[in-house]
């Protein structure tokens, strides 16, 4: 049976690297980890330890369907209420475009 897939927003920061953690000591799921920058010491770490990294941005919706596409469940970190800038703009994230799929 394949492990079911959890994606992680923040990843690569103290909280969601805290999830990614306890997702993979559970050894129960796939992790899947965003990152605006796969390329980072962050990133690369992860994927050592088998963590799949997502070019993502949550200021890109786009781009969010990556991350998400079969995912059983999802964690998200993100700033509490204050907005995000982009190009100047200041805006708050925008919620997933497609929730994760429910198990079964």
């Amino acid at each position: 049976m394949t492990e079911p897939v959890i994606s992680v927003v923040g990843g690569t920061g103290a909280q969601g690297g805290g999830v990614v953690d306890a997702l993979l000591a559970a050894r129960e799921f796939k992790v899947r980890v965003a990152s605006r920058n796969p390329s980072s010491d962050a990133a690369k770490a992860l994927t050592a330890r088998g963590v799949e990294i997502v070019k993502a941005d949550l200021l890109e919706p786009s781009s969010l369907k990556a991350l998400y596409d079969g995912a059983r469940g999802a964690f998200l970190v993100t700033t509490s209420g204050i907005p995000l800038s982009a190009g100047g703009r200041r805006r708050s994230a925008p919620a997933p475009s497609t929730p994760p799929a429910p198990p079964g």
